[in-house]
């Protein structure tokens, strides 16, 4: 997933969208709850190197119809705080009973 570009000076919000299945059936997961996360990106330019979080931040959810998206403000004050000017990995993890599935879903450089 591609992420806009932003300044170390803004503050914005990413969205990520969710898809979210029980037992097959597509359902509506804003009742569950939904972290973020940003990780430096490896040096190395492979599509398997990835800095897993350690640290999270509670997000909160947008629908457009049907679709749900994972929303969190990055930047100065915000939820997700880049040290610094790089490309950042992010990541989205859903608290549902019975999973906890952790995503790494694209990523978003920061200038």
């Amino acid at each position: 997933m591609s992420f806009p570009r932003i300044s170390t000076l803004s503050l914005e919000y990413i969205r990520v969208p969710v898809k979210a299945r029980r037992a097959g059936v597509a359902y509506d997961p804003t009742s569950d709850t939904v972290y973020l996360a940003i990780t430096p990106k490896p040096e190395v330019n492979a599509s398997d190197q990835y800095n897993e979080p350690t640290v999270w931040a509670t997000g909160s959810w947008d629908t457009e119809g049907t679709r749900y998206l994972a929303k969190a403000t990055v930047g100065p004050g915000g939820d997700l705080v880049p040290p610094e000017a790089a490309i950042y990995q992010i990541w989205v993890k859903v608290s549902s009973s019975p999973e906890t599935p952790v995503m790494y879903v694209g990523d978003l450089e920061v200038f």
